[in-house]
């Protein structure tokens, strides 16, 4: 696998640790990186950098040395998920704008972007970089990267309360998609999760267990092109 090193943004030389890296006008030093959401770190696929997505920008680190080496998306920070393409050229993102960009990490350029949909809650690109899941107040959607379609939609059943998306994260062939939610001991009954037993049938490898005070998995089978 190729090493993509991160575009080197915003950077100032002698500065180790980002305190001086894209300060607002008339400040002079920076405590801290900014809020991070749960899914916002992730390792690029070759081991070497992981990003992770704050509420003041994109940031970049190496992984042998745990140092920054880059901060992207300053201009107006918020970067609520983040995921990588399977071969690293991409990183995909979803900013506080309601806009999602897949950009290039050896430039840092937008190579693409897709506007009207919100992944706040989490986001996944499939291995062959032609979807992404988006998640956001329980419901999921499969995305066409290049055309902008929705291509699949999906949610968690019949239940009492929608509680959120945690975690999306497709089947090595693109063929499944998992999504991990919060389980309230206290409402949810696990026999209301429509579709759980029929779609585990469909996976011999992938064990589903729901279990008092664990994420609970679901899984769908994404049939491409056609509305679930």
């Amino acid at each position: 696998m190729q090493n993509r090193r991160p575009a080197s943004l915003n950077v100032v030389p002698k500065d180790t640790i980002g305190a001086t890296w894209a300060l607002p006008e008339g400040a002079i030093a920076r405590f801290g990186k900014g809020e991070v959401d749960h899914g916002n770190v992730k390792v690029s696929p070759d081991g070497t950098y992981f990003a992770v997505g704050t509420g003041m920008g994109l940031w970049w680190y190496d992984v042998p040395s745990m140092s920054p080496i880059s901060l992207w998306e300053t201009k107006r920070g918020m970067v609520n998920s983040i995921d990588f393409s399977h071969d690293g050229k991409w990183i995909i993102i979803d900013t506080s704008d309601g806009i999602i960009k897949i950009l290039d990490v050896q430039s840092g350029a937008c190579a693409t972007h897709i506007e009207g949909h919100n992944a706040s809650a989490g986001l996944a690109c499939s291995s062959n970089s032609k979807w992404i899941a988006i998640a956001a107040s329980g419901l999921v959607k499969v995305l066409d990267i290049h055309s902008d379609a929705c291509v699949a939609q999906m949610d968690r059943g019949a239940h009492e309360f929608q509680s959120n998306v945690c975690q999306l994260e497709f089947s090595p062939d693109g063929r499944f998609l998992a999504a991990a939610t919060p389980s309230n001991p206290h409402t949810e009954d696990p026999q209301t999760y429509d579709g759980i037993q029929r779609q585990v049938k469909q996976l011999s490898s992938l064990r589903v267990e729901i279990l008092p005070f664990l994420p609970t998995v679901v899984c769908w089978q994404v049939r491409l092109l056609m509305r679930l």
